[in-house]
């Protein structure tokens, strides 16, 4: 998949939905407002994405520079009786990690998120998607908030996610290095 284009719709197999049915929300939208904000001290480039559900305003910015943030929208389909959901990762700069976004706000369900640090040779396709979905950090509370660190302990990323609609993901990169 290039690397800023999200698969044809023909092309996209839905993912599973997992959530318990005894404590639901019912959504309208399902929006997912994305915030990035990168204090690695690292670039953030070379964006990729797929979409399991939904789609995005616009594509990704091609690269986020250090010290600044990001900000994208992914909607929910017209007239759709799914949600949104899918992952954004990006490579951090002349290193061998990519930082994965994965992202649902579900049409009946719980919100979740789940962040990764993995090898930059880690393809962004639906597999992974289906993967951290299964991974998810699912929400019972109003906020969530997690945190997860890479291998070599270098570089951390801190999320949380609002339980609303149109959900608010902010994700920070950072870096345990002195810079």
């Amino acid at each position: 998949m290039d690397s800023a284009q999200a698969p044809a719709e023909d092309d996209v197999c839905l993912a599973e939905r997992k959530h318990d049915a005894t404590s639901t929300t019912w959504g309208i939208n399902r929006d997912v407002s994305l915030m990035i904000i990168n204090n690695s001290g690292k670039n953030m480039i070379k964006p990729q994405y797929v979409t399991s559900s939904g789609r995005i305003d616009s594509n990704p910015p091609s690269s986020i520079p250090t010290f600044t943030q990001s900000y994208q929208i992914w909607f929910k389909k017209n007239f759709g009786l799914r949600g949104s959901e899918g992952v954004l990762s990006y490579e951090i700069e002349n290193t061998e990690k990519r930082l994965f976004i994965f992202y649902s706000n579900p049409f009946l369900g719980h919100n979740g998120f789940r962040l990764m640090i993995k090898s930059r040779y880690v393809a962004t396709d639906l597999n992974q998607s289906n993967k951290m979905l299964h991974d998810e950090w699912p929400m019972r509370n109003e906020m969530s908030e997690r945190s997860t660190g890479s291998d070599d302990h270098n570089y951390f990323a801190t999320g949380n996610m609002s339980q609303g609609d149109p959900a608010k993901l902010t994700v920070y990169l950072k870096t345990k290095q002195k810079l």
